[in-house]
């Protein structure tokens, strides 16, 4: 699912054929989804727990192609943030507290830290500064992440960090003081 979600990123010739588009892959995955969420195979807990995993990876490649698209778009920036904050809050991301796991679920190391570089990337500075908390928490993610055997997990991790530095220096500011007031006005 993330995959097809993945072609969307390529540009089409008008915003009525991206909307059919759209449409049209949520009209054949849904169904699917249901079939597989209420077969006989869900009941057995591995099969069930892959497959949430996989909803899960599919759904923040998805959010990553859909930021990367639509991020320089500032009317967007609340949703961006709201997605930013789900995906940090979720289970399977808060659970990323050691090395040891990120080595277990290298896949989810490397679709969140795709989405947070893509979220620091593709989002105007002013949606990125409000944003400073949940940028710190992945960061840290991100660190503990670093230090994973899996290759891909690290390079992953060290990617995103890089992001981050990369946009510092280039006179990008944690400002939370503006952050703080931007929330509030």
């Amino acid at each position: 699912m993330g995959t097809m979600f993945s072609h969307l990123a390529n540009p089409l010739s008008t915003d009525s054929i991206e909307d059919d588009t759209i449409l049209a892959l949520l009209g054949v995955f849904w169904p699917l989804l249901e079939k597989l969420f209420s077969s006989s195979h869900m009941e057995n807990g591995n099969l069930s727990a892959a497959a949430c995993r996989a909803l899960s990876q599919a759904v923040q490649s998805s959010a990553a192609v859909v930021i990367e698209e639509f991020g320089h778009r500032e009317e967007y920036g609340p949703l961006f943030i709201s997605t930013f904050k789900r995906l940090t809050s979720a289970a399977s991301i808060t659970a990323l507290n050691s090395s040891y796991i990120c080595d277990q679920e290298p896949d989810l190391v490397e679709a969140y830290t795709n989405f947070t570089s893509t979220f620091v990337r593709c989002c105007p500075k002013k949606v990125v500064v409000v944003s400073g908390s949940l940028l710190e928490a992945s960061f840290q993610k991100a660190a503990i992440c670093c230090t994973a055997i899996h290759r891909g997990a690290a390079l992953a991790a060290m990617s995103y960090m890089s992001c981050g530095w990369r946009k510092k220096i280039t006179g990008f500011s944690f400002d939370t003081a503006h952050a703080a007031q931007q929330q509030q006005g």
